[in-house]
């Protein structure tokens, strides 16, 4: 039997690929493309894994990228084995299943999986990638009485949310000073304990965790938490082994190198997603972004230019976070500014944060309300006054 061959093997099964296949039907109508993820499921999105599914609102198929026909529709065909090597001299993909695929673009979107912490037990302690992981967790909340998080970032927070919302009494630990502290000021850290020990959570600060146990979570100093469930929060790791095999450029602290095209080090090969160390013109820096709409932007982009419509990545960074009635979204540099400015009102969940540069320009801001057609909104306004350098003294939201 002959090998396959496509003109796009677009290599994970989330929403870049699901994006990227879409931007190149819309330039190239009849070049074969092969989506290879290693989920036996269609593309899908995974915010939902951590707000809506988790508290059974949705189903699995509604958190799907796209459509089931679309795939038919537009000749994109799906292969659910990962691909486990390259040899990007051939152009030819080897599938975990044995079959093997010759290429003439690839685009690797694989993505990342959730960090656990190198201690004893830690296979007692729920993560959350999937969505067989979401509903692992669902279930569990729904009969627990206890549960403990360990983290205090996105994931610990809206999932500890759910728990609060079903009734379960949520701990959280978490090695740093409050929540967020990657990125949010100590005022918003402060707005967001203080949010959740409103609806009974508790908050162990400077907690270093020792070991797990079925049922339990011990810190360094002897104290012991039990709790029905365990979830772990504690960042992701980049899927980068492919890419390491592949040979291409890497930088030590953000994945695979690629220019503002989100081309590779080797002609041909792209990347999207996670795992983009991309030269971003909006920020004036390389990095990588960990969040759903960087990796469906990038999908979008890279489609175009893939298909031979050369298109610059050039999107403000937009992060967004939905937990117990409040909603906050995040335009700008997560890792640039400092907290310079609070408009609105910190103690009723309404307000904006400014983050400033050196030079006084905005760097971030981060919005919060109960109503998220204001953050949507605020979103919009965030990145006009970022592309326009604004002063954040003299910036006017009203």
């Amino acid at each position: 039997m002959g090998m396959d061959q496509v003109e796009y093997l677009l290599i994970g099964g989330g929403v870049a690929s699901a994006q990227a296949a879409t931007a190149i039907r819309s330039v190239d109508g009849d070049g074969a493309i092969l989506i290879s993820g290693n989920e036996k499921r269609l593309p899908y999105d995974r915010p939902p894994l951590s707000k809506s599914l988790m508290r059974g609102e949705t189903t699995p198929e509604d958190a799907e990228s796209k459509m089931p026909e679309f795939y038919s529709a537009n000749n994109v065909a799906l292969r659910q084995s990962k691909v486990v090597r390259l040899d990007v001299g051939s152009n030819i993909a080897e599938h975990e299943d044995g079959t093997q695929v010759r290429y003439q673009k690839l685009l690797l979107a694989t993505g990342s999986k959730p960090k656990r912490l190198e201690i004893e037990g830690a296979e007692h302690v729920h993560v959350l990638r999937t969505v067989e992981q979401s509903l692992e967790i669902r279930e569990a909340l729904e009969k627990a009485k206890t549960a403990v998080f360990i983290g205090t970032g996105y994931i610990g927070t809206e999932v500890g949310s759910v728990a609060l919302l079903k009734g379960v009494d949520v701990t959280f630990l978490d090695k740093g000073d409050f929540p967020w502290q990657k990125f949010a000021s100590e005022t918003t850290g402060g707005f967001i304990r203080k949010t959740y020990e409103d609806r009974g959570a508790k908050f162990e600060f400077g907690a270093e965790i020792d070991h797990a146990e079925p049922g339990a979570i011990v810190l360094k100093d002897g104290r012991r938490f039990e709790a029905d469930v365990l979830v772990m929060g504690v960042g992701v790791e980049q899927n980068l082994d492919l890419a390491k095999q592949a040979g291409l450029e890497l930088d030590p602290k953000h994945g695979v190198v690629a220019d503002a095209y989100l081309q590779t080090s080797h002609p041909g090969i792209y990347v999207a997603g996670d795992i983009a160390a991309f030269e971003d013109v909006t920020l004036g820096k390389r990095w990588h972004a960990e969040h759903y709409l960087n990796a469906k932007w990038q999908g979008q982009t890279v489609g175009k230019t893939m298909a031979g419509e050369a298109t610059k990545y050039d999107r403000v960074p937009y992060f967004f976070s939905d937990f117990l009635d409040l909603h906050m979204v995040l335009r700008g540099d997560p890792q640039g500014g400092e907290s310079a400015r609070i408009i609105g009102d910190v103690d009723s969940g309404e307000y904006t944060e400014l983050y400033a540069r050196e030079d006084g320009t905005l760097a971030m801001g981060m919005a919060f309300s109960h109503d998220e057609s204001k953050t949507d909104a605020l979103a919009d306004k965030l990145e006009e006054l970022f592309r326009a350098k604004a002063k954040v003294s003299a910036i006017d939201l009203s």
